[in-house]
Formats: structure tokens, C-alpha cells, sequence
């Protein structure tokens, strides 16, 4: 028996993937509904579900911090490009932001 043999019977048939991964914003939000539905129907128990969901949010949090990361990352390069044009001035923490824009 080869190896790649071994490997197809040792792996079963119907692997259930997720279609959307706990990766992403819809991926949390179809767990979390998946869960708030098995407690409704009671096939869940209530504290157990509780803590599901709790850390769904906590996952939920982190991916909107990666997301937000990258948003700032690419402000970050879209200032820098402005800036190098002489489209607006360095100084961009004043609150004032005409007063950024060239003369």
C-alpha cells in the first residue's frame, strides 16, 4: 500500500469546510448566528453559548484591528505620496486642515 493510499483512507470523505473562515467579519458573524441559533433551539447550553459568542466578539475585535492597521498603513503611504507632490504640507497632526494644503 503507498503512501498516498494510506493518506486517502486515513482521511475521511467529507471534510465540512467553513465558507467563510473566523478569519473574516462575515465568517464571525455566521458563527455567532449559527450559535445564538443552537441556544434558541436549546440544542446549546445557555452559559456555554455565552462564552462561544464572547469570544467571537473577542476574534471580531482583533480582525477589525488588523483592519484597521492596514487602513492606517495606507494613509500613512497615500500622506507620504501627497506630501513628495507637494500636494499638502508635513505638518499632519494640526487640527486645522486647510492649514495643511500648500499656498
Amino acid at each position: 500500500m503507498s503512501s498516498e493510499t494510506k493518506i486517502a483512507k486515513a482521511t475521511p470523505g467529507t471534510i465540512k469546510r467553513r465558507r467563510h473562515g473566523l478569519r473574516t467579519l462575515s465568517g464571525l458573524l455566521t458563527e455567532a448566528s449559527r450559535v445564538y441559533r443552537a441556544m434558541r433551539s436549546g440544542k446549546l447550553d445557555h452559559e456555554k453559548g455565552r462564552s462561544l459568542v464572547w469570544v467571537l466578539a473577542q476574534m471580531r475585535a482583533m480582525v477589525e484591528a488588523r483592519h484597521l492597521e492596514r487602513i492606517k498603513g495606507k494613509l500613512n503611504e497615500l500622506q507620504a505620496t501627497a506630501e513628495s507632490r507637494g500636494l499638502i504640507t508635513g505638518d499632519h497632526d494640526s487640527a486645522d486642515a486647510q492649514a495643511r494644503l500648500p499656498s
